[in-house]
């Protein structure tokens, strides 16, 4: 019977660490993604005519898109649009990734108990932060804060320089004014609200 049950719980662990790398691939794809939609929106806002000289001509379904045609301020929205999009996905998918460590570590005591070896089942507990390397640190600290100041600072400066300077016209910026205000509080939602909530607490 305790061995039934250190199975069920070992192939339960392994499913679970299983799953949280997937959202933790997931996560850094849309981390890449968003890195990447920033530097397209500071293209595209301060140097519009060479963005769209830039695009050229796209293919679809066979029909050929002259993308210097369209309205600078429907492009720059739409990339707006996929900012936000990125952002949601990204924050989901981080905070899923930080909720369920917590549940794999009491997997691990669970097991450790079963099996009665204390420590033993802790790859991911207290194993792996003990002598925690420097750059582990510094790569979640770049994570958790620095990206998103990043992100903060970057939203702040695009949009003024947009409403102050942009060439488009006023429907097109209040719409990107809603974007950029979805995008910061997504990330105050993902990382400043849990904080003053344990602070709280």
């Amino acid at each position: 019977m305790e061995s039934d049950l250190i199975r069920v719980l070992h192939d339960h662990y392994k499913d679970s660490f299983s799953h949280i790398r997937d959202h933790e691939k997931k996560r850094d794809q849309y981390f890449l993604v968003n890195i990447f939609l920033i530097g397209a929106l500071f293209f595209q806002i301060n140097y519009p005519s060479d963005f769209l000289k830039a695009l050229g001509q796209l293919t679809i379904f066979g029909a050929d898109i002259n993308i210097a045609s369209l309205p600078l301020g429907a492009l720059l929205s739409i990339t707006w649009t996929l900012h936000l999009v990125f952002t949601l996905r990204y924050c989901q998918h981080s905070l899923f990734v930080e909720r369920q460590y917590d549940y794999l570590h009491l997997l691990e005591q669970k097991i450790s108990e079963a099996i009665g070896e204390k420590g033993v089942y802790r790859r991911e507990g207290a194993a792996y932060l003990e002598n925690y390397p420097p750059f582990t640190t510094w790569a979640w600290l770049f994570y958790v804060g620095v990206f998103p100041a990043i992100v903060f600072v970057s939203v702040a400066v695009l949009q003024y320089i947009e409403i102050s300077s942009g060439p488009y016209q006023w429907p097109y910026k209040l719409y990107d004014v809603l974007m950029a205000i979805g995008i910061t509080t997504s990330y105050v939602l993902y990382r400043l609200v849990p904080v003053i909530r344990k602070k709280k607490a």
